[in-house]
């Protein structure tokens, strides 16, 4: 997942609320047994970043950018289309 924020705000305000979005998105995702880094660059170049290996060590996926991403066995059963049922 790539997202990108763009804003009217002013770049001092841009480099508050990074460290509030990284706050925010952690208290989420760290909720999920899953690896990810989370990476928060501001226009006035004030970065701010976080990670999180998942509980069995999951290495991080790749990035989409550098190459196919790797698959993660607990986001892929998350994501499974149910089958029809054979039942009339």
């Amino acid at each position: 997942m790539d997202i990108h924020f763009i804003s009217t705000l002013t770049p001092d305000d841009e480099d508050r609320l990074a460290v509030m979005i990284v706050e925010v998105a952690k208290g989420v995702l760290g909720t999920f047994p899953i690896s990810y880094k989370l990476r928060v660059e501001t226009t006035g170049h004030r970065l701010c970043e976080h990670e999180q290996i998942g509980p069995a060590g999951d290495a991080l996926p790749e990035s989409p950018r550098r190459g196919r991403p790797t698959p993660i066995p607990f986001l892929e059963r998350a994501v499974r289309t149910p089958q029809k049922s054979d039942e009339t």
